[in-house]
């Protein structure tokens, strides 16, 4: 029994030294932004709205192309400090706003040019961050999980290919870069400003795949199923932070 106490005293004495050295610090924060994203969606085989049979694939090849566009986003965050000028930074966000627009010629008898796709995603990452006064930059690998594509203002086309439409879960790269400007003379309060780029890696390489598959003629490659991914994009922030 004591050597458990005296091994437990022992430990509980590390661990406070050690953080005491580290000079841990806590943040959270939250943000809203506006930014300009590129986004896309797979090629995919059409439906005939004539015989609601789906298209030889080789007729035509309906694809959301890389549009740019306007999103809003919010962000919830936490700096998890184990020196006053390294972070480790937890991030979600949430992004509207998202769209493509199919812009095969080809499939306009399936009533499909020029039709919108809008969708809603979602990241998850964690930056590894470095301070120095005002200053952060901060890089780190996350996730990016885009929701089912809906065509924009188009009951018909939306009734029809619901059931092709499916969520993507892609890996990302994130670069953020900014300010934390204490308000306060104690610096627990701080108005912040950045700027956040994000690529999506896997989604990228997932679109070129696409593409060779059906230049290449690969029939049993080819995909019924309509997924978005938001290529690469950068928003700017306002928000507020709280340092314990």
């Amino acid at each position: 029994m004591r050597i458990t106490y005296a091994l437990s005293l022992l430990i509980f004495t590390i661990l406070s030294t050690t953080v005491h050295a580290l000079e841990m610090n806590y943040s959270i924060g939250a943000r809203v932004g506006v930014g300009i994203g590129s986004s896309a969606t797979n090629p995919f085989v059409g439906i005939d709205p004539t015989t609601s049979q789906h298209q030889s694939p080789i007729i035509s090849r309906p694809q959301g192309l890389l549009s740019n566009h306007v999103n809003g986003s919010i962000m919830l965050y936490g700096d998890i400090g184990f020196v006053n000028w390294f972070a480790l930074t937890p991030e979600v966000l949430f992004f509207c706003g998202n769209k493509t627009i199919i812009g095969d010629v080809a499939s306009a008898p399936l009533e499909l040019f020029e039709a919108q796709l809008t969708f809603l995603s979602f990241e998850i990452d964690a930056l590894a961050k470095f301070r120095y006064g005002w200053l952060f930059f901060g890089f780190g690998p996350g996730l990016a999980i885009t929701t089912a594509p809906k065509f924009k203002n188009n009951s018909t086309l939306q009734n029809r290919y619901r059931d092709q439409t499916r969520a993507r879960i892609d890996f990302i790269m994130a670069v953020d870069i900014g300010l934390n400007v204490p308000v306060d003379k104690n610096r627990h309060h701080h108005v912040t400003f950045n700027v956040r780029a994000s690529t999506n890696i896997t989604g990228m390489v997932g679109l070129n795949q696409a593409d060779k598959r059906w230049n290449q003629s690969e029939q049993q490659s080819k995909d019924f199923q309509i997924r978005g991914v938001t290529a690469v994009r950068g928003s700017f922030y306002l928000g507020y932070m709280y340092q314990f």
